[in-house]
């Protein structure tokens, strides 16, 4: 039968949908379809050809040769029948077999470059359904009846799930690593569609409960039940990791597109990805660990707890303080319910402090080391966290006790002679130096005084010492650097690449890529030593001889911005996951550095009056980066507007006069600009000797379409830090009312960021002490009575901008009454606020005072919180203010009240306000 491959006519025939291909019966006949199958490899156009014209069945036998047909064709063919293959995988009671050839197909497709139709399989195959059964009982009666547990519903997938689970983990690898972002695009999406079908109706939209379904992400899903919602979350964390690891996507990009996400369970992914990847990203680990929101999500606690742990030493002081006085304001007690006892409350705040205080105990110090004693002793050791089951990252081949065991001069022949294993789950070079930068940090002045015998070693190890050392510095351990800088400066006159190597070389034996990565850690370890003051002066130009080579290292290329860049990553966070950017924020703490130390010498003050004069090391290099001819890199670009406010520390002549190239306005310079001022109002407070400098260019971004475009989902936002420094400038009386700026953002801000300008100004007045000037709150009235007005005139558009006097509101600077009155208008308009708890605890204290207003004021957010959970929350607060007022004795009043308790039983809250509806 051969010879019908070249007989096209012929051999179509035998597959036209009457005569050969279904016998009487009405069947398919599977004995063609396998002669497809074993055809497919010799002429794939044509058995491609007649596979799109047969018609559609459900014989399983058929279907599965014909996805054996697809198989052995080479990808460009396979990939033409997808929609064919589509179809086929919507076939219910899918066969074992052709579930495992649908995931060889979908590797197949992935491997050969055709990733689009391998997600659309992949889609199909792996979708997940509502709970089929509509029947089944939504709640179920405990045995005496005293309470009813509602049951969610269960999400399916069209396979079982251990053949589902086995396709995850067979082909989903290759998927991820061909078709990168948008592979995890689709993973996520099919956790997320599990999360939705498990939700109960009335269910908090926003929550999914994965803190008790899901202990730990590090765990696999066999320690939490192997449901399709843990399966996706193994496949989530795995494909995030594979990721980051291969190096197919930067750590911050993947990060930020999890946190953009709706469910903690992503958030709950990107804290744990921080912990197996800090090296790759330090400055999210600190910003997260620094985030109050993040610290005070419950469902986040086990990752940021583990994260916490691990990274509090690579904190800096003031960081680690902040945290600690976190712990020591204690827990958020107000939704503690009234009955509980001032004692009852301090038990439960050491409670909660003892748990927090275990996962840093090992690092606190010691005044809080003490502290944690003493909660034990009182309340006893806390339950350990949930235990580590899974592989975390590249092995090694010695343990940290074997390497501290180990002289200096053992560890470096063991280094030049080890030689790794092939295999993902073998000791690695990339494991070993982990392992020896945790010893170099725990002992950096045996290391240091021993450094140039790590001249002639593989990078990724000297990578890895100078890391140990970074770290060493971050914990405020001292070392000598006399060899340490003999080390680096041989680093630097190494060639950049090394033969026969490359990112594929990295990522196959965990090797470094090239001496690039060496450098980066270079300037990073100068940079935490000039922020800490800890080179002596004295070595200042054998350092700048090291630092200034590194300025010129070929990354980032003008591919990788392309690539990594926005929108995939903002420019900042990719600078630091540069060599030469890095080496650009290094060159500015060297002159910050040299700057502080100028202070020392006689006539100090006159030098530093000076600028660059005195160090025009630092003006030769920031010069000539900054000359598109020589550095066209938009990513070096923002490291000049991140450290704008003080290059003017620096040579404020010099700052004023380059302003035009820093942020060029000239439209055809347009990346320049964007990335130097988004970078400059994202990291920077509002300084009013800038202001003065840079007013031409906030003039500039309020009038450029799209600059005041809320993208919420963004981490660091652009839009909204310039709405910050505007309402700073005015409060400040630096910029008036009637000033074009603000008339301008107020006319071309969408309602998001115009609304989030308000609430800024309201939370930054809520988190100040004291008393504040008379003449900045009449601004600031000023300020609202004009959104107010514009608001009633059109509340369709500026309504939204109402619901962020709340913070003004709990701020308690303003006169109550004026207050109280302002919060009833903003409420008539829209009767949603923020935080709304924190306003209706609010109201409850000013009831006795003006009960009318506040029974007004709840009567509105009632009516506004639609779904009905809010009020579940405000209950307490609630009963304060109706009993409040229900006693003022006026009739208005009374009356008011009486309708609310109405109105809330109507909702359904009768229990709750029984005992007051009965009262009148």
């Amino acid at each position: 039968m051969l010879f019908l491959i070249y007989q096209r006519e012929g051999w179509l025939s035998c597959f036209k949908p009457s005569p050969i291909l279904h016998h009487h019966n009405g069947h398919n006949c599977p004995k063609k379809a396998r002669y497809l199958a074993r055809m497919a490899a010799h002429k794939p156009d044509v058995v491609c050809e007649i596979i799109l014209e047969m018609p559609a069945t459900e014989n399983i036998t058929v279907l599965i040769e014909l996805a054996e047909a697809a198989l052995k064709m080479p990808p460009e063919f396979a990939a033409q029948l997808v929609e064919k293959a589509k179809a086929w995988a919507d076939t219910p009671n899918l066969d074992l077999l052709l579930v495992d050839r649908f995931g060889k197909l979908i590797a197949h497709l992935a491997k050969g470059g055709h990733n689009r139709a391998a997600l659309e399989l992949a889609q199909v195959l792996l979708d997940v359904l509502p709970d089929p059964d509509t029947s089944r009982k939504t709640e179920a009666e405990s045995d005496d009846g005293a309470f009813k547990l509602r049951l969610p519903p269960k999400p399916k997938a069209k396979i079982d799930l251990w053949h589902y689970k086995d396709i995850l983990g067979k082909y989903a690898p290759e998927l991820v690593k061909a078709a990168k972002k948008e592979a995890l695009v689709l993973l996520c999406s099919l956790l997320d569609r599990a999360i939705v079908y498990s939700q109960l109706p009335g269910e908090n939209e926003a929550e999914d409960y994965s803190h008790i379904w899901r202990g730990a992400i590090e765990n696999s899903a066999e320690d939490h039940g192997e449901d399709l919602k843990n399966i996706l979350v193994d496949s989530v964390r795995d494909a995030a990791e594979l990721l980051v690891k291969e190096e197919l996507l930067f750590l911050p990009e993947v990060v930020q597109y999890l946190e953009s996400l709706k469910w903690p369970v992503f958030r709950r992914i990107a804290l744990h990805l921080l912990r197996r990847f800090p090296d790759q990203a330090p400055e999210l680990v600190s910003t997260r660990l620094t985030d109050r929101s993040l610290f005070d999500d419950p469902n986040l606690r086990y990752e940021f707890g583990v994260l916490l742990r691990e990274q509090f030493n690579s904190l800096t002081s003031e960081q680690q303080r902040l945290i600690l006085d976190w712990l020591e304001e204690g827990p958020d007690l107000s939704r503690v319910g009234s009955d509980v006892s001032p004692e009852e409350k301090e038990q439960i705040k050491k409670g909660w402090q003892l748990r927090w205080l275990t996962w840093i105990k090992e690092d606190l110090p010691e005044e809080w080391k003490q502290r944690y004693e003493n909660l034990v002793a009182e309340l006893g050791e806390p339950k350990e966290p949930i235990s580590v089951t899974t592989w975390v990252g590249p092995q090694s081949p010695k343990s940290v006790a074997e390497l501290k065991a180990m002289t200096v001069s053992e560890i470096v022949d063991f280094l030049k002679t080890w030689q790794p294993q092939k295999g993902i789950f073998e000791p690695s070079p990339e494991g070993l130096g982990r392992e020896l930068a945790g010893v170099v940090e725990e002992d950096p002045e045996r290391f240091a005084v021993e450094a140039t015998r790590f001249c002639g070693l593989d990078p990724t190890y000297v990578r890895h010492l100078l890391h140990g050392l970074e770290g060493a510095l971050k914990g405020g351990r001292a070392f000598s650097w006399d060899p340490v800088l003999e080390l680096c400066k041989w680093v630097t006159e190494q060639p950049r690449e090394i033969p026969g190597r490359g990112l594929r070389s990295y990522s196959l034996m965990d090797l470094d890529p090239h001496w690039g990565w060496a450098r980066k850690e270079i300037a990073s370890l100068f940079q935490i030593a000039f922020d800490k003051d800890r080179i002596p002066f004295a070595l200042r130009e054998r350092v700048w001889e090291i630092l200034k080579p590194i300025t010129d290292d070929p990354d980032p290329t003008p591919e990788d911005e392309a690539r990594y860049g926005p929108p995939n990553m903002d420019w900042a966070t990719f600078s630091i996951n540069t060599t030469r950017g890095e080496a650009m924020h290094a060159v500015i703490s060297y002159a910050l550095w040299v700057h502080q130390h100028l202070k020392e010498f006689p006539e100090g003050q006159r030098r530093i009056a000076q600028g660059f004069d005195e160090m025009p090391e630092v003006r030769e290099i920031l010069e000539k980066h900054l000359d598109p001819e020589n550095d066209p890199s938009t990513t070096i670009r923002s490291v000049y507007g991140r450290w704008f406010p003080w290059l003017v520390l620096l040579d404020p002549k010099w700052a004023s006069e380059k302003i035009s190239a820093i942020f060029p306005m000239d439209e055809s310079q347009k990346a320049f600009f964007d990335a130097a001022w988004e970078t400059y109002v994202v990291f920077n407070r509002a300084y009013d000797n800038i202001f003065d400098l840079l007013r031409e260019q906030y003039a500039f971004v309020v009038d450029r379409v799209g600059c005041l475009h809320d993208d919420q989902k963004q981490y660091f936002n652009p839009a909204r830090g310039f709405a910050e420094h505007l309402m700073t400038f005015y409060w400040r009386g630096k910029i008036a009312l009637d000033d074009p700026l603000l008339a301008s953002f107020w006319g071309k801000a969408v309602p998001s960021l115009r609304h989030h300008a308000l609430a800024f100004v309201g939370g930054s007045f809520y988190r100040t002490e004291g008393v504040v000037a008379p003449e900045i709150l009449e601004r600031l009235k000023a300020l609202w009575h004009s959104r107010l007005g514009a608001a009633k005139a059109d509340p369709g558009e500026r309504g939204s901008e109402m619901g962020a006097f709340g913070w003004w509101f709990i701020s308690e600077k303003f006169d109550e009454e004026w207050a109280i009155n302002q919060l009833l208008e903003a409420l008539r308009i829209q009767k949603e606020t923020e935080p709304d708890d924190r306003v209706v605890e609010r109201l409850s204290i000013l009831s006795a005072r003006m009960p009318l207003e506040c029974i007004l004021c709840l009567r509105a957010l009632v009516e506004g919180d639609k779904d009905g959970w809010k009020i579940y929350f405000w209950r307490e607060w609630m009963r304060a203010t109706l009993t409040t007022t229900l006693q003022s004795g006026n009739e208005k009043v009374i009356k008011e009240a009486q309708n609310l308790i109405s109105y809330l039983g109507s909702r359904g809250y009768v229990e709750e306000f029984r005992d007051l509806w009965r009262s009148f």
